[in-house]
């Protein structure tokens, strides 16, 4: 004979929310995107969060840090401690990402437990892409935007709002690179000789300076 004992795992003292997965499509590269993943109270009781980075996979030159309900820190922090969460309310974690000058994809994994119940762990992941247009036309208004095409490779057009001016452009530092007169509506600035990287045109309009950021990338593929 024999006896037999059945073993009560603990049931989940909060769910997630939307799910343990979102992925984003970038908008642009100085866009700031937020992600938000949560972590909803369905007990009765307040419940203490801990969270640790699983891994992170972040293309060179993007930005990311991560908040989470006490705290936002200023990188994707290690781990973390959230402020006590009670019934009925959440607890998150929230990812800034700012891609900047690069296409990619990062995924971030972070794992999220109550620390009454440690050996229930959540993994929440994170995935933002920015890709690549399949095509570019270097004379193609981009809507909403006053330089076009954006990245460049050799030439910038401005709005046609702007019929004769006066530009200059400079370099993230300040550095003027370049500057002249446009006399012609539409017509196109070549901008083969600078550098690749963040630039910034500063048209100069009666008593008014009007400044618009672009980016320089001679090897943007077609």
């Amino acid at each position: 004979a024999f006896l037999s004992a059945a073993v009560n795992f603990p049931a989940q003292s909060y769910s997630v929310v939307p799910n343990d997965t979102i992925q984003l499509e970038g908008t642009g590269f100085e866009d700031l995107e937020t992600i938000t993943i949560s972590q909803l109270n369905i007990s009765s009781n307040t419940i203490y969060f801990k969270w640790q980075k699983v891994s992170e996979s972040v293309p060179v030159g993007w930005e990311a840090s991560i908040c989470d309900n006490l705290f936002c820190n200023t990188s994707l922090a290690d781990s973390g401690t959230m402020a006590p969460v009670v019934p009925g309310e959440s607890g998150f974690l929230l990812l800034h990402i700012t891609p900047f000058i690069d296409y990619g994809t990062a995924v971030i994994r972070y794992a999220v437990w109550d620390v009454e119940f440690p050996e229930l762990k959540d993994t929440v992941t994170f995935m933002l892409s920015l890709d690549a247009p399949s095509a570019i036309n270097d004379q193609k208004f981009v809507p909403g935007s006053f330089v076009y095409p954006n990245p460049a490779r050799s030439n910038i057009v401005l709005s046609n709002q702007f019929e004769t001016f006066n530009y200059s452009i400079s370099d993230l530092s300040g550095k003027q690179l370049k500057r002249g007169f446009m006399s012609e509506n539409s017509s196109p600035i070549a901008v083969e000789e600078l550098p690749d990287g963040i630039c910034f045109i500063s048209v100069e309009k009666a008593d008014k300076v009007i400044t618009f950021k672009f980016i320089v990338a001679h090897d943007y593929e077609k």
